[in-house]
């Protein structure tokens, strides 16, 4: 099997369904907060993460991307120049 590297990745997992269980998110691309490469925001991505994290509310948005989604490879957001 081909392996991909560099694939964003954003989960959300629900640890069990026990009434005092967590909640894990996991959000594999940080530029989206830094200011260096900050082309629209998407502080509204993080309180949205962390709402989920801490209430268990899952937004509207997420719902609608439950199934996985599979990226073709020379669509995936490229690092910024200069930056390492």
């Amino acid at each position: 099997a081909d392996r991909i590297e560099k694939v964003p990745v954003l989960g959300l997992h629900q640890t069990s369904h026990h009434a005092n269980s967590g909640r894990i998110v996991v959000y594999g691309d940080s530029n989206c907060l830094d200011t260096a490469h900050m082309q629209k925001d998407c502080f509204w991505l993080l309180d949205a993460l962390l709402q989920y994290a801490t209430t268990k509310y899952v937004p509207p948005l997420f719902e609608e991307l439950k199934s996985s989604v599979v990226l073709d490879a020379k669509d995936l957001p490229q690092r910024m120049e200069g930056n390492h």
